[in-house]
């Protein structure tokens, strides 16, 4: 998966690649990485990359995360994969969208039914990517007219999760 990140306000190409449950290839800028990742508790990473160990504290609000390894914090802001918007994210044929899966994963919560009413911004699937897990919402009101997967499914990069008619 490719995205921008800004990290104090400096801007970078990252790309992220599985190579299994914990490990990942990632790109930053041309550079390379192998990142090992293991979650000990809530707010902390286990990191080896490249055969380095780390130890980071993460804290997160809407807009940004924070990350503190050692005595420097690095403030991170995505552009945010999971941000539901005409071809990013949906499908869309007329007035009905699909939400889809911006990266592959693993559905966590179905947090809508079919025939349910929604609003625009409502969270509708929990997709967990990169241990980390993630609401996507819907992109305008209307009504669930199908839903694609079911809790547990493993699920790949621009696939269809849930339809929405406005």
């Amino acid at each position: 998966m490719k995205f921008r990140a800004k990290v104090q306000n400096n801007s970078y190409s990252l790309e992220v690649g599985f190579l299994d449950d914990s490990r990942y290839k990632l790109c930053i800028g041309g550079e390379n990485f192998e990142v090992d990742v293991c979650h000990p508790e809530e707010q902390v990473m286990s990191l080896i990359i490249n055969g380095r160990s780390y130890e980071v504290y993460q804290s997160e609000t809407e807009k940004e995360s924070s990350y503190q390894v050692g005595s420097h914090t690095f403030v991170v802001q995505l552009e945010d994969p999971f941000e539901v918007k005409q071809g990013k994210g949906t499908k869309a044929e007329g007035g009905v969208k699909a939400v889809t899966s911006p990266m592959p994963g693993r559905i966590v919560s179905l947090r809508v039914k079919v025939g349910e009413k929604v609003e625009e911004g409502q969270g509708v699937i929990v997709v967990e990517a990169m241990k980390m897990e993630n609401e996507l919402m819907a992109p305008f009101k209307g009504i669930v007219k199908e839903i694609k997967v079911k809790e547990g499914a493993a699920v790949d990069s621009g696939q269809e999760l849930v339809v929405i008619e406005g």
